[in-house]
């Protein structure tokens, strides 16, 4: 960028060292690329986007939330879009909306992944054990190699106390 790239060549760039630093946790470095690159009419949403990212990074989930709102009111809602909100709200402790951006992300997409876990855990959080076993048994069946939704099942049965359903669980891995 300090070389002054060609005007043609100068956004993209910005777009992919922008990404690059999101990619390496440089978020700052980040965050100034995407600030100047949400000024150009072209690059607007896309920056958004990219800005929701970093501040759901650094933990500012209200700043991602809004983010997200302007990308999704500029370019359509997306399945990856609508579960990190999910995410965000689930950290902001707003249950309702937590399940309401994942239901909504997996009406796009049912086999999401993200959006499942965050609906998994905002059950959880909302005291609906059975509801989550259940929709981690189905992210299960559909994706049999998952390890995070099975050390979720885990995380649950223990809190559970569900000390059959974890012997039974740990013979299968041993075997």
């Amino acid at each position: 960028l300090r070389i002054q790239p060609p005007p043609d060549l100068l956004l993209p760039l910005m777009l992919d060292l922008g990404v690059t630093c999101l990619h390496t946790q440089r978020y700052a470095e980040a965050e100034k690329l995407f600030v100047r690159l949400k000024e150009h009419q072209k690059y607007a949403a896309i920056a958004r986007k990219h800005l929701g990212q970093v501040a759901f990074a650094l933990g500012k989930y209200k700043n991602a939330i809004q983010h997200y709102r302007s990308y999704i009111e500029a370019h359509g809602e997306e399945a990856n879009v609508l579960a990190q909100m999910g995410l965000a709200y689930l950290h902001l402790r707003e249950l309702p909306r937590a399940r309401e951006h994942c239901n909504r992300a997996l009406l796009l997409d049912p086999d999401h992944l993200g959006a499942r876990h965050a609906l998994a855990s905002t059950l959880i959080e909302e005291g609906q054990v059975t509801e989550a076993m259940k929709v981690l048994r189905n992210t299960l069946a559909d994706f049999p190699g998952d390890a995070a939704s099975y050390l979720e099942l885990a995380r649950l049965r223990r809190r559970l106390q569900d000390y059959p359903w974890l012997q039974r669980a740990l013979q299968t891995e041993v075997e």
